[in-house]
Protein backbone atom coordinates (compact mmCIF):
# COMPACT_ATOMS: atom_id res chain seq x y z
CA UNK A 1 0.00 0.00 0.00
CA UNK A 2 1.14 3.41 -0.79
CA UNK A 3 2.41 5.54 2.09
CA UNK A 4 2.65 8.75 1.47
CA UNK A 5 0.87 11.27 -1.43
CA UNK A 6 3.11 14.28 -1.86
CA UNK A 7 0.24 16.89 -3.11
CA UNK A 8 2.35 19.61 -3.73
CA UNK A 9 3.03 21.21 -7.36
CA UNK A 10 5.38 21.57 -9.15
CA UNK A 11 8.75 23.51 -8.11
CA UNK A 12 7.61 23.21 -4.75
CA UNK A 13 10.42 21.15 -3.35
CA UNK A 14 9.02 18.00 -4.65
CA UNK A 15 12.21 16.64 -6.02
CA UNK A 16 14.42 17.06 -3.03
CA UNK A 17 11.50 15.39 -1.21
CA UNK A 18 11.94 12.57 -3.60
CA UNK A 19 15.49 12.38 -2.95
CA UNK A 20 14.90 12.57 0.75
CA UNK A 21 12.36 9.43 0.96
CA UNK A 22 14.61 7.35 -1.42
CA UNK A 23 17.64 8.06 0.87
CA UNK A 24 15.09 6.71 3.63
CA UNK A 25 15.04 3.42 0.99
CA UNK A 26 10.93 4.23 0.02
CA UNK A 27 10.22 3.05 -2.90
CA UNK A 28 9.21 6.52 -4.59
CA UNK A 29 7.50 7.23 -8.23
CA UNK A 30 8.62 10.84 -9.61
CA UNK A 31 8.63 12.22 -12.76
CA UNK A 32 10.87 9.39 -14.37
CA UNK A 33 8.80 6.60 -12.91
CA UNK A 34 5.74 7.88 -14.40
CA UNK A 35 6.99 7.86 -18.00
CA UNK A 36 8.81 4.99 -17.64
CA UNK A 37 6.27 2.37 -15.50
CA UNK A 38 2.92 4.56 -15.63
CA UNK A 39 3.10 6.12 -18.86
CA UNK A 40 0.38 4.24 -20.38
CA UNK A 41 -1.55 3.21 -17.44
CA UNK A 42 -2.25 7.10 -17.25
CA UNK A 43 -2.89 7.90 -20.61
CA UNK A 44 -5.46 5.40 -20.46
CA UNK A 45 -7.45 6.88 -17.55
CA UNK A 46 -6.87 10.58 -18.52
CA UNK A 47 -9.11 9.11 -21.94
CA UNK A 48 -11.87 7.62 -19.85
CA UNK A 49 -10.87 4.09 -20.36
CA UNK A 50 -9.87 2.64 -16.62
CA UNK A 51 -10.54 4.25 -13.01
CA UNK A 52 -8.67 5.77 -10.82
CA UNK A 53 -8.87 2.85 -8.66
CA UNK A 54 -7.01 0.80 -11.82
CA UNK A 55 -4.40 3.75 -11.38
CA UNK A 56 -4.00 2.90 -7.81
CA UNK A 57 -3.47 -0.95 -8.11
CA UNK A 58 -1.16 -0.60 -10.71
CA UNK A 59 0.79 1.76 -8.17
CA UNK A 60 0.45 -1.34 -5.70
CA UNK A 61 1.64 -3.93 -7.96
CA UNK A 62 5.11 -1.93 -8.84
CA UNK A 63 5.33 -1.88 -4.74
CA UNK A 64 5.04 2.24 -4.43
CA UNK A 65 5.55 3.44 -0.97
CA UNK A 66 5.48 7.38 -2.52
CA UNK A 67 3.34 9.22 -5.26
CA UNK A 68 5.11 12.97 -6.32
CA UNK A 69 4.52 14.76 -9.20
CA UNK A 70 2.09 15.08 -11.68
CA UNK A 71 -0.56 13.58 -12.78
CA UNK A 72 -0.55 12.21 -9.20
CA UNK A 73 -0.41 14.94 -6.96
CA UNK A 74 -3.44 16.49 -8.99
CA UNK A 75 -5.62 12.89 -7.46
CA UNK A 76 -4.71 13.50 -4.01
CA UNK A 77 -8.46 13.38 -2.63
CA UNK A 78 -9.08 10.11 -4.73
CA UNK A 79 -6.21 8.50 -3.95
CA UNK A 80 -6.55 9.22 -0.19
CA UNK A 81 -9.76 7.91 -0.42
CA UNK A 82 -8.53 4.92 -1.46
CA UNK A 83 -5.32 4.44 0.82
CA UNK A 84 -6.78 5.92 4.12
CA UNK A 85 -4.27 5.18 6.00
CA UNK A 86 -1.17 7.12 3.46
CA UNK A 87 -0.05 10.32 4.89
CA UNK A 88 -0.11 13.57 2.90
CA UNK A 89 2.31 16.22 2.48
CA UNK A 90 1.47 19.55 0.72
CA UNK A 91 4.77 21.16 0.05
CA UNK A 92 4.82 24.80 -0.72
CA UNK A 93 7.09 27.97 -1.16
CA UNK A 94 7.39 30.80 1.22
CA UNK A 95 4.85 32.74 -1.07
CA UNK A 96 2.81 32.63 -4.01
CA UNK A 97 5.62 35.11 -5.86
CA UNK A 98 8.37 32.79 -4.90
CA UNK A 99 6.43 30.16 -6.17
CA UNK A 100 5.53 31.93 -9.79
CA UNK A 101 9.76 32.95 -10.63
CA UNK A 102 10.47 29.51 -9.93
CA UNK A 103 7.83 28.05 -12.10
CA UNK A 104 8.42 30.40 -14.67
CA UNK A 105 12.31 30.32 -14.72
CA UNK A 106 12.35 26.46 -14.82
CA UNK A 107 9.23 26.53 -17.77
CA UNK A 108 12.02 29.14 -19.79
CA UNK A 109 14.97 26.83 -19.39
CA UNK A 110 12.86 23.35 -19.83
CA UNK A 111 11.58 24.62 -23.10
CA UNK A 112 15.29 24.88 -24.31
CA UNK A 113 16.53 21.60 -23.16
CA UNK A 114 17.28 19.98 -26.53
CA UNK A 115 14.25 17.01 -25.91
CA UNK A 116 11.61 20.32 -25.89
CA UNK A 117 12.97 22.78 -28.02
CA UNK A 118 13.69 20.14 -31.00
CA UNK A 119 10.29 17.97 -29.92
CA UNK A 120 8.88 17.97 -33.36
CA UNK A 121 11.88 15.52 -34.10
CA UNK A 122 11.31 13.47 -31.36
CA UNK A 123 7.44 13.27 -31.39
CA UNK A 124 6.88 12.04 -35.33
CA UNK A 125 9.55 10.00 -35.45
CA UNK A 126 8.81 8.26 -32.07
CA UNK A 127 5.53 6.82 -31.85
CA UNK A 128 6.50 7.18 -27.86
CA UNK A 129 6.98 10.62 -27.62
CA UNK A 130 4.34 11.20 -29.78
CA UNK A 131 1.65 9.60 -27.49
CA UNK A 132 3.53 10.75 -24.32
CA UNK A 133 3.42 14.56 -24.87
CA UNK A 134 -0.26 14.20 -26.85
CA UNK A 135 -1.96 11.85 -24.54
CA UNK A 136 0.04 12.58 -20.56
CA UNK A 137 1.80 15.73 -20.92
CA UNK A 138 -0.60 18.11 -22.47
CA UNK A 139 -3.68 17.02 -21.01
CA UNK A 140 -2.02 17.19 -17.81
CA UNK A 141 -0.43 20.33 -17.65
CA UNK A 142 -3.63 21.44 -19.20
CA UNK A 143 -5.85 20.03 -16.11
CA UNK A 144 -3.20 21.34 -13.77
CA UNK A 145 -2.39 24.88 -14.69
CA UNK A 146 -5.14 25.71 -16.41
CA UNK A 147 -3.12 26.60 -19.53
CA UNK A 148 -0.54 25.30 -22.10
CA UNK A 149 1.27 28.75 -22.56
CA UNK A 150 4.33 27.72 -20.34
CA UNK A 151 5.51 24.91 -22.60
CA UNK A 152 7.39 24.99 -25.62
CA UNK A 153 5.63 25.73 -28.70
CA UNK A 154 2.77 27.21 -26.74
CA UNK A 155 5.50 29.53 -24.65
CA UNK A 156 4.20 33.04 -23.71
CA UNK A 157 5.18 33.29 -19.89
CA UNK A 158 5.55 37.03 -19.89
CA UNK A 159 2.03 37.14 -20.67
CA UNK A 160 0.27 38.56 -17.35
CA UNK A 161 -3.00 36.55 -18.03
CA UNK A 162 -0.78 33.24 -17.89
CA UNK A 163 0.43 34.14 -14.99
CA UNK A 164 -2.56 34.72 -13.63
CA UNK A 165 -3.92 31.72 -14.39
CA UNK A 166 -1.15 29.46 -13.13
CA UNK A 167 -0.89 31.61 -9.89
CA UNK A 168 -4.93 31.36 -9.33
CA UNK A 169 -4.68 27.65 -9.82
CA UNK A 170 -2.05 27.20 -7.64
CA UNK A 171 -3.69 29.28 -4.73
CA UNK A 172 -6.68 26.93 -5.27
CA UNK A 173 -4.96 23.51 -5.08
CA UNK A 174 -3.08 24.58 -1.82
CA UNK A 175 -6.29 25.84 -0.56
CA UNK A 176 -8.51 23.21 -1.36
CA UNK A 177 -5.55 20.62 0.35
CA UNK A 178 -5.44 22.81 3.63
CA UNK A 179 -8.99 22.63 3.80
CA UNK A 180 -8.79 19.03 4.00
CA UNK A 181 -5.80 18.97 6.50
CA UNK A 182 -6.27 16.43 9.53
CA UNK A 183 -3.58 14.82 11.34
CA UNK A 184 -2.30 12.73 8.89
CA UNK A 185 -1.01 15.59 6.50
CA UNK A 186 1.72 17.73 7.11
CA UNK A 187 2.16 21.16 5.18
CA UNK A 188 5.86 20.94 4.70
CA UNK A 189 8.58 23.46 3.68
CA UNK A 190 11.55 22.08 2.69
CA UNK A 191 13.58 24.56 3.62
CA UNK A 192 12.20 23.68 7.43
CA UNK A 193 14.40 20.48 7.01
CA UNK A 194 14.29 17.28 8.19
CA UNK A 195 12.80 17.59 11.29
CA UNK A 196 9.44 18.25 10.63
CA UNK A 197 9.59 15.58 7.97
CA UNK A 198 11.17 13.11 10.36
CA UNK A 199 8.51 13.58 13.11
CA UNK A 200 5.59 13.90 10.50
CA UNK A 201 7.21 10.07 9.55
CA UNK A 202 8.10 8.90 13.03
CA UNK A 203 11.24 8.12 12.81
CA UNK A 204 14.58 10.36 14.51
CA UNK A 205 15.46 13.33 13.53
CA UNK A 206 18.24 13.34 10.86
CA UNK A 207 21.09 16.34 11.28
CA UNK A 208 21.44 18.63 8.19
CA UNK A 209 19.53 19.23 5.33
CA UNK A 210 17.34 17.40 3.27
CA UNK A 211 18.52 16.69 -0.29
CA UNK A 212 18.38 19.96 -2.58
CA UNK A 213 17.30 18.78 -6.31
CA UNK A 214 16.13 21.04 -9.28
CA UNK A 215 18.16 24.11 -8.62
CA UNK A 216 17.16 25.03 -11.71
CA UNK A 217 18.46 28.79 -11.64
CA UNK A 218 19.67 28.59 -15.28
CA UNK A 219 19.65 26.77 -18.74
CA UNK A 220 22.98 24.69 -17.58
CA UNK A 221 20.82 23.69 -14.36
CA UNK A 222 18.14 22.58 -16.04
CA UNK A 223 19.82 21.08 -18.34
CA UNK A 224 21.74 18.86 -15.85
CA UNK A 225 18.68 18.29 -14.04
CA UNK A 226 16.89 17.07 -16.71
CA UNK A 227 19.19 15.03 -18.72
CA UNK A 228 19.82 12.84 -14.84
CA UNK A 229 15.75 12.52 -14.57
CA UNK A 230 14.42 11.94 -18.36
CA UNK A 231 17.56 10.18 -19.92
CA UNK A 232 16.37 6.50 -19.50
CA UNK A 233 12.79 7.71 -21.07
CA UNK A 234 14.79 9.56 -23.93
CA UNK A 235 17.04 6.85 -24.57
CA UNK A 236 14.05 4.63 -25.22
CA UNK A 237 12.85 6.91 -27.89
CA UNK A 238 15.65 7.79 -29.15
CA UNK A 239 15.54 3.81 -30.25
CA UNK A 240 12.60 4.57 -31.76
CA UNK A 241 13.82 7.09 -33.63
CA UNK A 242 17.05 5.28 -35.16
CA UNK A 243 14.28 2.96 -36.22
CA UNK A 244 12.08 5.07 -37.86
CA UNK A 245 15.40 6.92 -39.62
CA UNK A 246 16.38 3.05 -40.59
CA UNK A 247 13.03 2.49 -41.95
CA UNK A 248 12.76 5.70 -44.11
CA UNK A 249 16.10 4.98 -45.73
CA UNK A 250 15.48 1.28 -46.47
CA UNK A 251 12.26 2.90 -47.98
CA UNK A 252 13.83 5.35 -49.82
CA UNK A 253 16.22 2.90 -51.22
CA UNK A 254 13.51 0.26 -52.14
CA UNK A 255 11.80 3.05 -54.40
CA UNK A 256 15.03 4.28 -55.74
CA UNK A 257 15.65 1.04 -56.94
CA UNK A 258 12.62 0.39 -58.23
CA UNK A 259 12.57 3.16 -60.20
CA UNK A 260 15.62 2.51 -61.83
CA UNK A 261 14.14 -1.13 -62.44
CA UNK A 262 11.57 0.79 -63.96
CA UNK A 263 13.43 3.38 -66.39
CA UNK A 264 16.29 0.72 -67.01
CA UNK A 265 13.49 -1.30 -68.41
CA UNK A 266 11.71 1.67 -70.68
CA UNK A 267 15.02 2.62 -72.11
Amino acid sequence: MVKYIVAGYHKTGTKSLSAAFRSLGLRVYDAPEVHLFMRRTWIDFLAGKITIEEVAQEYEDQNVDVIVDSPGFFFWKEFHKIWPKAKMILTERDSTDVWWNSAKNFFNNLNQWAPCKYGWFFNYLSPTAYSTLVHLTYPTMYMIHGTLKMYVQHADLDNPSVRNIMITRYEAHNAYVKSHADERFLIYNVKKGWAPLCEFMGIPIIAGPIPHHNQSKNQKDTKEFMDDMMTPFVDQCKKEIYITLIAIIVGLIGMALAIAFIVKDQV
